[in-house]
């Protein structure tokens, strides 16, 4: 065998591989005996049909099946001849048999870049500093008061936080549009379910009030028949309610499954939180120490790994619609993912290599810290911690999940930290 590879361009090979004595002219013609032996041609017995009809009728076929399991067999040995590790499936450019018998052919492919780590001494990271107080805690306790919220009748004028239920209709230019009348619909002021001149519209009305007003929806309205569209309501306000938050005593903390009264609830609170805040503190220093390591560190990325990327994504996009019953697929142009594909390659590319030369395999005992982590969200703890350690393609996830986790311990060794302190709300509710 022998193999000559050319770089075509950026990280795409063409490997040229030669094989002296292929054989395939034996291999065809016995092929063509076996079909030979059983072919069924009108006009002749089966078996009998004429070598020579045959050789015209199926020696083409044969011929190309047998190249290309050649090319399939020796492929392999070629690429490890070479020391070669492709990044994509090769795409067959030619073959050819030879007049000794030899057999030719061209693949090209791609590679996975050579990578050198620099720069990260330059990263600097920001880590939060957070100590929960009390007042964080009772913030969070108002949180679930709100979540078992009761509505009382009152005979007022609406305010802010009220729930009022009311009857519309809606015009555009004289006529009634799709969505634009209802009966019987609650909306609490000030919570957004409703575009917020709407809402203003309804502070200040008693019940039995009757009140028209015109808002304009907004140019990138999710409705594109009556986005940037001014529009006249006819509003009906049937009753108005006030909210009426449950005292925090005993009950109050066996309605969230805790026994012990309120001095438990705030200790399960507390252990809630910090468990959130710790997750969204590595997560804001993860994300921190990748976006340095990209910025320090150009990748030449494959496009087969990039078109793969973009598959992912916009199928788990067309999901997430789907899971919303968004039921009209919007058409996803593959553009529209490329620039976070061609990030995430290249990042899991960067992170591959620091896994390559760190040696770096999931820690036994963080692996189990972060299996109880995930399992400590649920309502039955010990089934979600059983079923993670049981089923493969879960513990696998949590397993990526820790060497990245890794990966990112090890690079904060090279990288500047610096504390900065926060308050509890501030570092769970980023998203940066």
């Amino acid at each position: 065998m022998e193999v000559k590879v050319e770089v075509t361009q950026g990280l795409e090979r063409r490997m040229t591989v030669t094989l002296p004595d292929s054989g395939i002219d034996t291999q065809v013609e016995k092929r063509l005996n076996r079909i030979a032996k059983t072919a069924r041609m009108e006009g002749f017995r089966p078996g009998k049909v004429p070598r020579k009809i045959i050789q015209q009728r199926y020696k083409d076929q044969v011929t190309a099946e047998v190249m290309s399991d050649v090319v399939q067999s020796s492929y392999g040995e070629a690429l490890s001849k070479e020391d070669i590790q492709p990044a994509s499936g090769p795409t067959l450019q030619s073959q050819d048999i030879k007049d000794d018998n030899a057999f030719e052919y061209a693949v090209t492919f791609e590679v996975y870049p050579e990578i050198e780590l620099k720069g990260l001494d330059k990263i600097e990271v920001e880590k939060p500093v957070v100590e929960i107080v009390e007042d964080d805690i009772d913030k969070m306790i108002l949180t679930l008061r709100q979540q078992r919220v009761s509505w009382e009748t009152v005979d007022r004028e609406s305010q802010k936080d009220d729930r009022i239920i009311v009857d519309f209709d809606g015009s555009i230019d004289g006529e009634n549009f799709d969505g634009g009348s209802t009966r019987g619909m609650p909306i609490v002021l000030g919570s957004g379910t409703m575009l917020s001149d709407f809402e203003d519209n309804l502070i200040g009305l008693k019940a039995g009030a009757e009140k028209t007003f015109t808002i304009e929806f907004p140019k990138d309205y999710h409705a594109e028949k009556i986005a940037g569209k001014q529009a006249e309501f006819n509003v009906k306000v049937n009753s108005v309610s006030a909210p009426v938050l449950p005292q925090v005593d005993d009950e109050f903390a066996k309605a969230f499954g805790v026994e012990g009264g309120v001095e438990k609830l705030r200790e399960e609170v507390r252990d809630n939180m910090q468990r959130e805040l710790d997750q969204a503190v590595r997560v804001q220093i993860k994300n921190q120490v990748m976006e340095g390591l990209l910025s320090q560190n150009e990748v030449d990325v494959p496009n087969a790994l990039v078109d793969e990327e973009i598959q992912r994504l916009r199928e788990a996009s067309l999901r997430d619609m789907k899971r919303v019953g968004d039921m009209k697929m919007p058409d996803l142009p593959m553009a529209a993912f490329e620039d976070e594909a061609r990030r995430r390659v290249a990042l899991g590319l960067l992170v591959a290599e620091i896994v390559k030369a760190h040696e770096i395999k999931p820690d036994a005992g963080k692996l189990d810290q972060e299996i109880k982590n995930i399992a400590a969200t649920y309502e039955q703890p010990a089934a979600v911690e059983q079923a993670y350690r049981d089923k493969p393609e879960l513990r696998q996830s949590v397993e990526a999940a820790v060497v990245e986790n890794q990966v990112v311990e090890t690079l904060l060794e090279q990288v500047k930290v610096k504390d900065v302190e926060k308050n509890f709300y501030d570092v769970v509710q980023s998203r940066v």
